[in-house]
């Protein structure tokens, strides 16, 4: 699938009806001149139409190449953030502006915040939390402290959880305001790009997940498409809209649950790639094997952060090119944290603080995932648990990390 050879089909329709329009033009002021033109001087006037068509043709698909190389100017970076089962993912403009949808669940705030911070990020120019679930803001309060934030939207509903609410008590204490998310927003991010909401449509929903904020990018022949954890109520509203859908890299919905994904989202959207966002091993069974066979019956290529960690897109505006092992550097923040660590164990000299091994292995007390000590995947210096040997991590219930391998 290709936005650049929807592009040249139209563009040729419209060059064959320009010129047939001409040519009866042609015709008819001939016939009102009352001129006949004998046979060797038809044959000099259709050479002569012949030639400028092919002139028309060539112009008209030069400035389309044009078109689409303007469009594409620079890179489009997304990374699809590993933040065990929940959604976090940066979108990097052309021009330098940064959007995040969602933060992960509790706990991953940290992890999210040196994930940007070690891309040098400091402004937040679009941050979207998709829908109310708790590993979507979760990681939202330790964003909203940590950066300078331009917009900020959320869907229209609101939810009792007290993740819910931290989350706008971060918002309050920051002065932020909370614009609206629903479809047909343009945010205009970026003027090489096209980024609108697609979704929600409605604003009744007897599911949290159709509340999800859903975004279609497109960066010259190459389209990204976001939605949350919609549903197929959602899903058939955003289809039947009339609104386009198509984009060759799809972020799978609702971590790849059965519920989301269905044939007619697909068939609209009609993407070669899939990414699913889900945690190793989690307690739903994501992606349900149903949604995993819908994508392949498709021929979608699939990338999962479950069996692949962090994974980052990269569109030159005609391709798509995928790193699984992105190196991110998170020393800057690891020594901050453990500078702090050591200032605490001085104050208290505590013997039962746990210092950090130079061997060994590091666990993760949230995510019961542990890393040997250079993988770049490592938690926060507070979520840390420190062990001798690998049978230690396991007997502890820790799983090791899919990404070094420990």
């Amino acid at each position: 699938m290709s936005f650049q050879k929807s592009y040249f089909n139209n563009n040729w329709l419209l060059i064959f009806a320009a010129i047939l329009i001409f040519s009866l033009f042609t015709g008819c002021s001939s016939d009102v001149e009352g001129t006949t033109s004998s046979p060797p001087a038809e044959e000099s006037v259709t050479e002569s139409d012949a030639e400028e068509e092919a002139r028309s043709q060539q112009k008209e698909e030069q400035e389309a190449t044009n078109n689409v190389a303007s469009e594409s100017e620079g890179t489009l970076t997304v990374h699809f953030i590993d933040v065990g089962q929940g959604d976090a993912t940066l979108i990097q403009t052309p021009s330098g502006k940064n959007l995040l949808m969602d933060a992960g669940d509790n706990g991953q705030g940290d992890h999210v915040v040196g994930y940007l911070k070690a891309l040098g990020i400091d402004t937040v120019d679009v941050l979207i939390f998709t829908h109310p679930h708790a590993d979507h803001i979760g990681g939202g309060p330790e964003v909203i402290q940590a950066f300078d934030i331009g917009s900020l939207y959320m869907p229209k509903v609101s939810h009792t959880t007290q993740t819910f609410e931290r989350l706008l008590l971060a918002i309050e204490d920051k002065g932020l305001r909370i614009k609206t998310a629903k479809a047909e927003i343009d945010l205009e991010l970026d003027p090489v790009l096209e980024t609108m909401m697609i979704g929600p449509r409605g604003e009744n929903y007897d599911n949290l997940n159709d509340y999800s904020t859903s975004i279609r990018i497109v960066h010259g022949a190459n389209g990204l498409v976001i939605t949350g954890d919609a549903e197929r109520q959602a899903e058939l509203e955003m289809v039947n809209s009339g609104m386009e859908l198509m984009a060759n890299l799809l972020r799978v919905a609702h971590h790849g649950s059965n519920s989301s994904s269905i044939p007619e989202f697909l068939q609209a959207v009609d993407p070669d790639y899939g990414v699913i966002s889900a945690g190793h091993d989690n307690r739903y069974g994501h992606p349900h094997q149903e949604v995993i066979q819908r994508l392949q019956e498709r021929n979608i290529e699939i990338y999962r952060t479950d069996l692949q960690g962090t994974i980052i897109a990269v569109s030159d505006g005609e391709n798509w090119q995928f790193d699984t092992h992105p190196v991110t550097d998170f020393s800057e923040e690891w020594t901050q944290e453990e500078e702090k660590a050591k200032v605490k164990i001085d104050e208290t000299e505590d013997p039962l603080v746990a210092k950090p091994s130079e061997e060994g292995y590091i666990g993760n007390v949230n995510s019961d995932v542990f890393h040997t000590p250079d993988c770049n995947s490592l938690p926060a210096e507070h979520n840390r648990i420190y062990f001798d040997n690998r049978n230690e991590a396991i007997e502890a219930g820790q799983r090791p990390c899919q990404r070094c391998n420990p």
